[in-house]
């Protein structure tokens, strides 16, 4: 179910995005059972490590099934994919669609609108909500990314901002930068959830837009291997 465009979202105020526009939960959340926090932490590096970030042929017009079987995904259909092995873990999990600053995909594309949709993944711990994206860039591209925005003495680009993480729970792409931020849609059961029921979303696009983004991202993703590999 989508939540209303000003609806709270527990699990990233929770995980200090209040200042994105979002209020705080009036009493403080039970501290996280170590095993449980564990379980969804190895989820987490599982997809963060074993689906290597890019896109795959009908960018996010995809299951969570295609993109572990193909092992590449984005922001997105990568955060799907966790919220799927979330839930086949036993966790209450949704998918957290928002905006994000374009230019965090520079050096690999440069797409043509300021902001670009975005993907997180909310997973249910001992009745508190922890909302994470450090899942979407996987170790050596983050690592090789990181090295390449302060060689070039860049803040954001590559996939990632400086000040992001991959480690749970965190953020590599969402973070705190008031300039990468953008606005928070809500919380759906999954990406064609969220493209069904937001119409005004940025990249919705029809089937024939999809086709041709698929030769759009061959080079894109030849730039992340290639980053990748350097690392």
């Amino acid at each position: 179910m989508r939540a209303t465009r000003r609806d709270v979202i527990v699990g990233l105020a929770g995980a200090g995005l209040a200042g994105a526009g979002l209020r705080r939960r009036a009493s403080a959340a039970p501290v996280a059972e170590p095993s449980a926090m564990e379980a969804a932490r190895r989820i987490h590096d599982e997809i963060r490590d074993g689906v290597l970030f890019g896109w795959g042929p009908h960018f996010w017009d995809e299951t969570p099934a295609e993109t572990l079987t193909r092992g590449r995904g984005y922001a997105l259909t990568k955060g799907a994919a966790l919220v799927h092995r979330f839930r086949e873990a036993g966790f209450d999990a949704r998918l957290v669609c928002a905006e994000i600053d374009a230019s965090i995909l520079e050096g690999f594309m440069e797409p043509p609108m300021p902001r670009i949709d975005h993907g997180m993944a909310e997973v249910k711990i001992a009745d508190r909500w922890l909302c994470v994206d450090g899942f979407a860039l996987d170790r050596p591209l983050f690592r090789a990314a990181q090295a390449r925005l302060a060689a070039e003495g860049r803040q954001i680009g590559y996939g990632t901002h400086v000040t992001g993480s991959i480690d749970f729970p965190g953020f590599s792409q969402f973070v705190a930068a008031p300039q990468v931020r953008g606005y928070i849609w809500g919380r759906f059961d999954g990406v064609h959830d969220f493209y069904n029921q937001v119409p005004e979303a940025h990249n919705r696009t029809n089937w024939m837009a999809r086709q041709f983004f698929s030769f759009y991202t061959t080079e894109a993703n030849q730039r992340i291997d290639t980053l990748r590999a350097s690392a």
